[in-house]
């Protein structure tokens, strides 16, 4: 009763108060009546109302004093109530409207397709019969909006009643068809659409061209160019409605290097300085390349400064002032060096370990010593290496004094005086307590072990704690749940250099599986469900595994069409936690399926080959990871540049989910032409044009061909990458070729059809089948004419210059894990290839080639890469004569076996003289690369190999061999190099050696 007064109180209190409030308002209204003015409402002076109608004031004043007398009489009746409590009346609820009709107009002077209705239709979240809310309309309104297709999205509604009518206008957006660029030299145009926000098969708005101006002219800034302009302008298309995007670049001016000098450098000269530099480089070249970029001299002057430290001044600054000029376009740098002191770095003391892993730890010469910031760094590093070798009262003490040898480069000695103390190791490790595990299980789960064959046993306090954390983890894994240590005793010897370690372990009870359950579960048999979580009745309780188990079970419901679904678990132990009863609750959420898939900026691609890769179907339960599959089969053909995924839909928990597809293509015509000279095959000009996505269809077409001083080679080829919608490849292609050697006694001519599959099983691992049958005919050159006669009688009867056909199936396995293609520096590459001739007019084409190919790149220092290649092939006929053609013997020498010889050089010799290749073949290859700056590579190497009859007789009067080196220089495609090889056995008619040029790397 007491609580229900101090209630009534409190009301009647507020109620007093308000009522106060009332009064003194409508006073002071009363107050203002009689002053002939009124309130402020719209902006107007009250004198302004009243002058223009004066009756109306008079009456809002007599409206006032009745509203004071009303206010009165409400006083005197709340107050006599006010010992009562006030119930509020109960306000009826806003009357719920139903949804009648939905309709969809364009606002567009002609009517679109009748597909544009669908899309539109499928992401308004009403039908007829549903109730209308704001919020179901607002998410409707976002989903028409995010879709990317409608310029303009009006909604009006008509009320009847408790019923309700909407009417969406829409007016349709167009779309970029095409995006082309005018004078973007030096720049690629893969860098310029980069920096661009729209795309081709972005949205058109007009409103967006002149950021692009901006955003263009801001690169070529960076570029060194001073006021480019840029016009961006965009034209219909008119049979398809689209826009073409053009871009004009008029790159004007840009500042050169007049003056370029260097001061305060002692130890280091001018000359090797400036070489360092890109900018220095660049200014004495003439034309666009010689212009002075800004950005690339500030990456100069922090290379300047590292090499600086690298050469062990590593106190030294650089300052660096740019003077321009604007009327000549000039500029003059001045670079103003303090080299300080150079340091040389000495380690006393040190018995563990050696100075070679101490100098790993000294950081100065690579982040300079700033205010002995690196000398500080350093000591921690070796302290710290100490540490984890079981030194654990470690000092270091650093000791710098500064020599003054000469006035170009005073010394500064720093020495490092380590202390190492004792090192600890452990003597003893007792574990008590343990019932479940044998001493010897809970000892291999430790990393601090007794010391033994090629272990010391050191102590580490850190790897100890590891450690402890690992036997728990044991005990987890087998359902003990409550198990902890209660005693973790580390005993130090007196001198520290011995250590007991005692681990007491408390086990606890084991806690067990007694009943699992899942609630909520409609759309999978139960006993799947069961089947497909970890956690198991009757097994040892593992409390990590609740989180996979719902994820698990939640990612296969989400599969069946519920993306929105939860799953919560809870536990229940009994009193002495040996028995828990875990039970997984679903709250399946709304079944959602996929509408309609919608495709934009697929101008050249068919939508059936797009649909190949998405692995979705519209009707289908909507699945996520369907979803991101099919991204990334699109993204994994090579005809886009980007794809982009909307569900929308799926947000809003709707019915259904409509997909759209946003694609960026790359353009898929392609010319290519070259020419150069190479040792192997003299002058060469090749050429090649084609189609990356032929009709659309993701397929590649091209032809191409090559011709130089040794022969040709021309092929047309088409290339299937999803062969009937498989992961299977497939290539087909014809070609013709002709071959005419220097030093090989035969011209040959080769007409030829291709049909190959190839598939990648792995990231690394690919398969391939290849069938090829030629046409081939041998001509004899006129300098060895009459010089080759066959000594089989076998066959006397047969013409090998004849015209000959051949059916040719070649299986390969390879195996790739290079870091690069073009300059690898880790890895290994591998493959194995047979070939199995069949002769369709004779037996003189029966045999089968086999060829192995192991490559292996490592890089040990930074700049230094080793390459190794190591080949193997073996001929071997199953013809009834044995007798295999000349041209596919084994022949080695040139440029991509064993340098130093003439191309297919090294060969067997037969009995009567008759120079001819062999029937197994060896090769090895050796090289160091060593990068010695500003894109230059010195390379030593060391070929050798053999081509003998079989691989018994290879030996060493067979192996020819060759040593050398060379030098390239690294451009974006791939090396440029010279190469001289000599040969280490030369006979008395050979020359010492040969020169290569060549493009590329040899392996």
């Amino acid at each position: 009763r007491m609580t229900r007064i101090t209630r009534i109180f409190a009301d009647s209190e507020k109620t007093f108060d308000r009522l106060f409030s009332i009064v003194v308002n409508s006073v002071f209204r009363i107050y203002s009546c009689s002053k002939g003015e009124l309130m402020v409402h719209s902006g107007r002076s009250n004198n302004e109302k009243q002058r223009k109608n004066p009756r109306k004031s008079a009456s809002s004043a007599s409206s006032a004093v009745y509203y004071f007398i009303l206010l009165l009489i409400l006083v005197s009746g709340l107050t006599a109530s006010a010992s009562e409590e006030v119930i509020p009346a109960p306000v009826s609820p806003a009357p719920q409207l139903t949804v009648s009709d939905i309709k969809i107009e364009f606002l567009a002077p002609e009517q679109p397709e009748a597909f544009w209705f669908t899309m539109a239709r499928n992401l308004i979240f009403f039908k007829k019969g549903d109730q209308f809310s704001a919020e179901r309309l607002e998410e409707t309104l976002k989903a028409l909006q995010l879709c990317k297709k409608f310029s303009e999205i009006k909604v009006d509604s008509h009320e009847d009643e408790d019923q309700i009518d909407l009417l969406f206008r829409l007016r349709r957006l167009s779309l970029i068809k095409d995006i082309k660029i005018e004078g973007r030299f030096p720049l690629f145009e893969r860098e310029i659409l980069n920096v661009m926000t729209i795309y081709p098969g972005d949205v058109y708005f007009a409103d967006k061209l002149s950021e692009q101006e901006s955003l263009i002219a801001d690169i070529y800034k960076r570029e060194g160019f001073i006021d480019p302009q840029v016009r961006v302008s965009a034209e219909i298309d008119p049979d398809d409605g689209f826009y073409k995007v053009a871009v004009k670049i008029d790159k004007g001016k840009y500042y050169s290097v007049k003056q370029f000098v260097i001061e305060g450098n002692r130890a280091l000269s001018t000359a090797k300085l400036k070489l360092k530099m890109k900018t220095w480089r660049s200014s004495i070249m003439s034309g666009l390349a010689g212009r002075f970029i800004e950005s690339q001299f500030n990456k100069d002057i922090d290379n300047l400064k590292k090499f600086y430290w690298k050469k062990k001044f590593t106190d030294a600054t650089i300052q660096s002032h740019i003077d321009k000029n604007s009327e000549k376009k000039e500029v003059a740098i001045k670079i103003t060096i303090t080299e300080g002191s150079k340091y040389k770095i000495h380690f006393e003391n040190n018995e563990e370990f050696s100075k070679y892993s101490l100098k790993k730890d000294v950081v100065i010469f690579k982040q300079g010593n700033m205010h002995d910031s690196g000398l500080r760094k350093s000591k921690r590093n070796i302290i710290e290496r100490h540490h984890q070798a079981g030194y654990l009262n470690t000092t270091v003490k650093t000791v710098a004094d500064t020599v003054v040898r000469d006035e170009k480069s005073p010394l500064r000695d720093v020495r490092f005086f380590i202390t190492e103390g004792p090192q600890t190791c452990v003597r003893t490790i007792t574990i008590t307590g343990n019932t479940v595990f044998d001493e010897q299980r809970i000892q291999n789960q430790m990393l601090t072990t007794l010391p033994g064959f090629l272990k010391k046993g050191v102590y580490v306090p850190e790897v100890f704690t590891e450690d402890l954390n690992a036997i728990r983890t044991l005990y987890l894994q087998a359902g003990y749940m409550s198990q902890a240590f209660t005693k973790k005793e580390v005993t130090f010897s007196q001198n520290k250099e011995e250590v007991d370690l005692e681990i007491e372990i408390s086990e606890g009870p084991q806690t067990l599986v007694s009943d699992l359950s899942i609630q909520g579960l409609t759309v999978l048999p139960l006993i799947s469900a069961l089947e497909l979580i970890k956690l198991k009745q009757g097994e040892p309780f593992r409390e990590y595994l609740i989180l996979s188990d719902k994820n698990t079970l939640a990612a296969v419901i989400s599969e069946k069409g519920y993306p929105h679904v939860t799953v919560k678990s809870n536990t229940l132990f009994n009193e002495d936690n040996t028995r828990v009863a875990v039970e997984y609750t679903i709250v399946e959420g709304p079944a959602i399926t996929l509408g309609n898939i919608y495709y934009s900026g697929n101008f050249r691609t068919k939508i059936k080959t797009i649909q190949n890769e998405l692995l979705m179907e519209p009707g289908k339960p909507f699945s996520l990871i369907k979803m991101l599959e099919g991204q990334r089969n699109l993204r994994n053909m090579a005809v886009f540049n980007s794809i982009k995924f909307k569900a929308i839909g799926l947000k809003e928990k709707a019915e259904e989910v409509s997909l759209f597809v946003e694609i960026e293509e790359k353009k898929p015509y392609f010319f290519q032409f070259g020419g150069g000279y190479e040792t192997d095959k003299g002058f060469y000009v090749l050429g090649k044009t084609g189609d990356h996505n032929l009709l659309g269809r993701n397929k590649d077409a091209w032809i191409g061909g090559e011709y130089s001083q040794i022969g040709y080679r021309f092929e047309v080829n088409l290339t299937e990458p999803r062969l009937f919608g498989t992961t299977i490849a497939s290539s087909t292609g014809v070609y013709v070729e002709n071959e005419d050697l220097d030093n090989v006694p035969y011209e040959v001519l080769t007409y030829g059809a291709s049909l190959g599959f190839s598939r990648a099983w792995q990231q690394k691992f690919s398969t391939s089948l290849t069938f090829r049958f030629e046409r081939t005919q041998r001509f004899e050159n006129e300098e060895y004419a009459g010089e080759s006669e066959d000594s089989d009688d076998d066959l006397s009867d047969f013409d090998e210059l004849a015209p000959r056909s051949v059916l040719v199936t070649t299986p390969a396995l390879s195996y790739d894990s290079r870091d690069f293609f073009i300059r690898p520096r880790k890895g290994i590459f591998t493959i194995f290839s047979v070939d199995i001739s069949k002769g369709l007019q004779n037996s003189f084409d029966d045999f089968v080639k086999y060829q192995y190919d192991l490559r292996y790149y490592i890089t040990p220092f930074e700049k230094l890469t080793v390459a190794w290649k190591g080949w193997l092939g073996f001929l071997d006929s199953y013809s009834p004569t044995g007798i295999l053609p000349k041209e596919e013997r084994f022949r080695l020498g040139g440029t991509s076996t064993v340098r130093g010889f003439d191309a297919q050089g090294i060969f067997w010799v037969y009995d009567k003289n008759e120079e001819i290749g062999g029937l197994a073949a060896l090769l090895t290859n050796l090289e160091f690369r060593y990068d010695l700056g500003m894109n230059f590579e010195l390379a030593v190497f060391y070929d050798g190999g053999s081509t003998t009859e079989t691989f018994d007789e290879v030996k060493k009067a067979t192996w020819r061999d060759s040593a050398g080196l060379g030098i390239r220089y690294i451009t974006p495609i791939g090396p440029i190099g010279f190469l001289y090889g000599f040969k280490l056995d030369p006979k008395s008619s050979e020359s010492p050696g040969r020169l290569h040029f060549a493009l590329g790397y040899t392996f």
